[in-house]
């Protein structure tokens, strides 16, 4: 076995444990060439191994559990290389603390988001499984004086194949962690994965059977008080008055707090809205006293804007910022000779995330240090912000991140964190700040509202020459990602793409899938729509592109590997699907394409319109992700993501008017129902290229293929989302 000359502390560190168990403690470095099992250039220490004396394995990661279940993910990998049966694997997340701040700051530990936990993953937590189990073999064989050769590791144990002997991973622990690191693990063939690959529960799922997962809403602590805060309407309103009186008569209330905010464009991700804080001895209590206040605002500027604001800057040009995102061939010569063009506008309106939990954190001082109980995506950044805000060290702040009702991206933004901090200094005692749901629902960081211009013109043999796109899109110039490019895989040769900032009139920020939802809606509508204008068939017209995509290909292994996969998922149609086949009058299929990080997805369709209304009947997914981890897990997400789509498509109508949303609960912002549940089956094209995820790539592509087969159905095309069913009336 070839050894690196990295110390054992680089890599595994053994503690005792008072019940008896060891802790094995996952360090990466990058001081000497090639150490790093997975060649990773990062320091310090980024999960806990715990072997306990019962034979079971708890995996401490800094992944959170927010429903998408990538801390199980993560766990598999590591399971399967050291070899431990799935049914005796624990997760738990490491609380951020002083002493345990390395393990957020390493890259490998991090944030949880952009569905990105079990790909930038999937090497290192196999290879780090891996040294573990030769490490362990090789303390087994040393101590039994036997050759390595004939050891084997296998569900917890070491075993010595001749003589049938067996020691456990607990036993062999702290001899293994003094050994020195493979600097080549050798790790499973597939062929032997006994759980990549396999169908296996979500790890909190007994937990969660037993109503013993905590979530941030079930935080109670001895002397607690309870906080709700009267924020303010508009983005950059300030506080002129407010009256307190009747609120302080409401039975429980012990206090009422101003206090001001931070533009949340001062520090990304840190800013929080001022306003005024009722605190009392019961959530309802503050719930009651925040609904008798009587406050005043100057809402500024941002007070009268609405969607007719945002549509006037757009076709005027009063954009903030603007960049070519596309910019290849030349785009001016083929509208020159190609005179068969066509051109279309799109608009996709704001969302909430409207997460199952509101909104809530716990906070107590002891001194100058602080503790947060909390459900966040980047508890690191948690950290780092409370400490800004309250002028702290990050060493004094302490987060236990708990399991999350949903976040879609909302717990990136760190609000509702800070205001609980600083209402709990106020008090003098620990405060849970709970948002209701009209807070919730009105006080987001929103999907943001997008305007494009589309036209692409056709050449002599029925292909797309030349595409010139601009748009304008809400955001702020801290939110780098709201400027995109387009995706096309198509081979398209001319294109050119202006991405164009709006000022924003209200919050914005990431909602599930980020920015290429934003993407794919004008994208794979107008694609549709060229092949109507063409005459072929949406999908042929697709696969047509896809094929000359792939044959005039240049460019580097990953955009090669990326395109040759979108042609795989689009070959697999006609096996997978019905495309083609004869539907009802009133029935349509449409068809759509999206990548999401390294998952190609392709979804097709099947809607009925009739009168004003539509239901989708019948979604197929095409998903290539590289290599499935868990089938069951990933399929849920994929589905998940579908059910999600067609509900903001279907109701997910939000009135921005008065530089607010007029809509607050799912009595006037409804969510899809079970009736309206289609059909879904999900379909995995594996492969050996880039490892993509799984969370959010489902959701891209169901917008505009429910928006084609709607056109196919009714002859509508839909170029607003969510649909207007006015507008189907009139198809």
């Amino acid at each position: 076995m070839k050894t690196s000359p990295v110390s054992r502390r680089s890599f595994l560190k053994v503690s005792a444990l008072a019940g008896g168990g060891l802790l094995l403690s996952g360090f990466w470095s990058s001081k000497v060439k090639g150490a790093g099992l997975a060649g990773v250039a990062t320091e310090g220490p980024w999960f806990f191994a715990q072997f306990d004396t019962d034979g079971s394995l708890l995996l401490k990661l800094s992944k959170m559990e927010m429903g998408q279940s990538s801390p199980t993910g993560v766990a598999m990998l590591f399971a399967e290389e050291v070899g431990f049966d799935w049914d005796r694997v624990r997760i738990s997340q490491i609380a951020f603390s002083d002493g345990t701040k390395a393990f957020y700051e390493s890259p490998l530990g991090g944030g949880t988001g952009g569905s990105s936990a079990v790909s930038t993953l999937w090497e290192p937590m196999r290879k780090a499984g891996a040294a573990a189990r030769e490490m362990l073999i090789q303390a087994a064989a040393d101590g039994w004086k036997a050759p390595v050769s004939d050891c084997v590791a296998d569900a917890g144990w070491v075993r010595h194949l001749p003589s049938g002997r067996a020691v456990s991973y607990y036993q062999l622990a702290e001899a293994g962690g003094r050994l020195p690191v493979p600097e080549n693990p050798t790790l499973k063939a597939p062929k032997d994965f006994k759980l990549i690959g396999k169908a296996k529960p979500n790890a909190h799922n007994r937990e969660y059977a037993k109503g013993e997962a905590k979530y941030g809403i079930d935080v109670a602590l001895p002397g607690m008080l309870f906080a709700a805060i009267e924020r303010n309407p508009v983005l950059g309103a300030t506080l002129v008055s407010f009256d307190r009186s009747e609120a302080m008569k409401v039975p429980g209330v012990v206090g009422v707090y101003d206090f001001q905010g931070r533009d949340p464009d001062d520090t990304l991700f840190r800013g929080y809205r001022g306003g005024v804080a009722v605190v009392a001895d019961s959530t309802w209590a503050a719930f009651r006293g925040k609904a008798a206040l009587n406050v005043n605002w100057d809402e500024g500027e941002n007070g009268s804007a609405s969607i007719g604001t945002l549509r006037d800057r757009c076709e005027k040009g009063t954009f903030i910022a603007s960049e070519v995102k596309n910019d290849f061939g030349d785009v001016d010569a083929a509208f020159e000779v190609n005179k068969r063009r066509l051109r279309a506008v799109y608009e996709t309106q704001f969302q909430p995330h409207a997460s199952m939990e509101p909104l809530n954190t716990t906070a107590r001082w002891e001194g100058d240090r602080v503790e947060i109980w909390t459900s966040a995506q980047n508890t690191s950044s948690v950290a780092e912000g409370v400490a800004e805000a309250m002028g702290l060290p990050v060493g004094n702040v302490r987060i236990n991140n708990l399991v999350a009702g949903g976040s879609f991206g909302r717990r990136v933004w760190l609000d509702y964190v800070i205001e609980a901090v600083l209402l709990a200094k106020r008090a003098g005692w620990p405060v849970k700040v709970t948002w209701t749901r009209e807070d919730d629902m009105r006080g987001d960081y929103f999907h943001p509202y997008k305007r494009s211009n589309w036209e692409a013109c056709l050449d002599g043999d029925g292909f797309i020459d030349g595409v010139r796109s601009d748009y304008g899109v809400v955001g702020s110039t801290g939110f780098w990602w709201v400027l995109h490019w387009a995706y096309l895989p198509y081979g398209i040769r001319n294109v050119k793409v202006v991405a164009n900032l709006l000022e924003e009139p209200i919050q914005t920020g990431a909602w599930r899938s980020v920015t290429e939802h934003l993407q794919a809606f004008p994208e794979e509508s107008f694609i549709d729509e060229m092949a109507f204008f063409a005459g072929e068939d949406a999908y042929a017209f697709r696969l047509k592109h896809a094929r000359r995509a792939v044959a005039e290909f240049e460019g580097d292994d990953y955009w090669r590997a990326m395109t040759e996969r979108a042609l795989r998922v689009l070959e697999s149609v006609s096996g997978f699907t019905d495309w083609g086949s004869t539907l009802p009058p009133g029935r349509g299929r449409g068809i759509a394409m999206s990548k999401f990080g390294s998952t190609v997805v392709c979804q097709v369709a099947e809607v009925e319109v009739s009168g004003d209304d539509f239901r989708v009947v019948k979604i197929d997914a095409i998903v290539a992700p590289g290599v499935v981890v868990n089938p069951q897990l990933a399929e849920n997400q994929i589905e998940g993501a579908i059910v999600w789509g067609i509900s903001a498509l279907k109701h997910g109508k939000l009135t921005f008017e008065n530089g607010r949303m007029r809509e607050g609960n799912f009595d006037d912002y409804p969510i899809l129902r079970m009736n309206e549940v289609p059909k879904m089956s999900v379909h995995f094209l594996e492969d050996d290229g880039p490892m993509g995820g799984i969370g959010e790539p489902g959701v891209p592509a169901v917008a505009p293929a429910v928006c084609n087969a709607i056109f196919a159905a009714c002859g509508k095309r839909v170029r607003s989302i969510p649909v207007k069913r006015e507008e189907l009336v009139n198809a």
